[in-house]
């Protein structure tokens, strides 16, 4: 039996949070944590990817020259189009899509998860979600998603509506 693929995760606390703490989670920890989102918003953040640490506090921050590496390309759509969830399941990758916080039946925005096959530099970084974005449709996303310093909220449910798909394949990159 071969061991779970682990993908690098930085977490903090609160998105002014100066110092983060690296770590790694599996895919289904991961699924997990989509399935049992926060019931508040701004529940705390996370960058697949691995920060570097001061070599004199030995801190973690996350700042554009810190990021070493990005394990999973994290999209938001914050316009999605009805196709969305089509398109995503038609690129054929293992990706985890779920509604945010001011997601509404009538107004769906999602965040997609997708994990890579390998840790990528920030310069793919920027090519690979640059390329999703524009194969999935430019207009539907935060165009600061390609960017590697790019964080979002850990899962957060408004009660009013939550909604996941889990979509399996193999990894993209």
């Amino acid at each position: 039996m071969t061991e779970p693929t682990m993908y690098a995760v930085a977490r903090a606390p609160r998105k002014e949070s100066k110092v983060w703490v690296n770590g790694s989670m599996t895919w289904d920890e991961i699924i997990e944590v989509v399935r049992h989102p926060a019931g508040h918003k701004e529940c705390g953040c996370w960058l697949f990817g691995t920060l570097m640490r001061d070599p004199l506090t030995g801190e973690v921050y996350r700042r554009k020259t810190t990021i070493l590496s990005r394990s999973a390309v994290l999209l938001d759509a914050d316009a999605a189009w009805p196709d969305l969830p089509d398109k995503v399941l038609a690129l054929g990758v293992r990706c985890l899509v779920h509604s945010t916080w001011r997601s509404r039946p009538e107004a769906p925005r999602y965040r997609i998860i997708i994990p890579l096959s390998r840790p990528v530099t920030p310069d793919e970084y920027t090519i690979i979600a640059g390329k999703l974005i524009r194969q999935l449709g430019t207009e539907q996303f935060d165009q600061t998603c390609a960017d590697p310093i790019q964080f979002s909220f850990l899962p957060s449910n408004n009660r009013r509506w939550n909604d996941y798909e889990i979509y399996e394949g193999a990894d993209a990159c």
